[in-house]
């Protein structure tokens, strides 16, 4: 391989930098006529500009020392599209410790938090209770909705749902660097049972 001309590479990479951040910046600085879409259009700008700033900082992130199997992490998952999870949440670690010891990146799924909310369980199926408006809301959860049980004195409570339907693939930087707390091990097959479900391995 042949030496890199750096005095001769830097300017061009700088050069195409300048034209990406300049096409970006034409692009959300955009104005819309009608000012209700306008301002709606600026609050999702603002929102995204503020998750490149934080994944630019995340990418130069250390990693946790560990991270196992089972263990509760938060994780800044991000501006992302459409119906998927967003923002710095609890997660969930899926993966096996294998690919988590040597691996950069590991298989987490998003916890939905509820708090001040009960979960019952009746012939099998799970019932989340909660209040809304007033209101004393009772709905059935779906297959891909576990609930939370912890081990025995977590760092932080968590209370919530497991969402198998938004499980993905993140890079360990995304991590806080030390877990909060543990699903118990009746927890997880639940949850692995959901995962098998969802992908029909059956």
């Amino acid at each position: 391989m042949s030496e890199i001309d750096y005095k001769k590479e830097i300017p061009l990479l700088e050069n195409q930098i300048n034209i990406e951040v300049s096409n970006f910046l034409n692009k959300i600085n955009k104005k819309i006529n009608k000012e209700e879409v306008y301002f709606k259009h600026l609050k999702n700008r603002l929102s995204f500009v503020q998750w490149m700033n934080k994944k630019f900082d995340l990418s130069f992130s250390d990693i946790p020392a560990r991270v196992m199997q089972r263990e509760i992490f938060y994780c800044q998952l991000g501006n992302n599209l459409g119906s998927e999870q967003g923002t710095k949440r609890p997660v969930v670690v899926l993966q096996n410790n294998i690919g988590n010891k040597f691996g950069n990146t590991t298989i987490i799924a998003p916890i939905t938090t509820y708090e001040n909310s009960k979960f019952t369980k009746t012939n099998g199926v799970w019932y989340i209770e909660y209040e809304k408006d007033g209101a004393l809301v009772k709905r059935k959860l779906d297959f891909y909705e576990v609930p939370v049980e912890l081990e025995e004195n977590p760092v932080q409570t968590v209370v919530g749902i497991t969402n198998i339907v938004h499980m993905r693939e993140v890079s360990k930087k995304r991590l806080s660097k030390t877990p909060v707390a543990k699903v118990t091990i009746d927890n997880f097959n639940e949850i692995k049972n959901a995962v098998i479900k969802n992908l029909d391995l059956l």
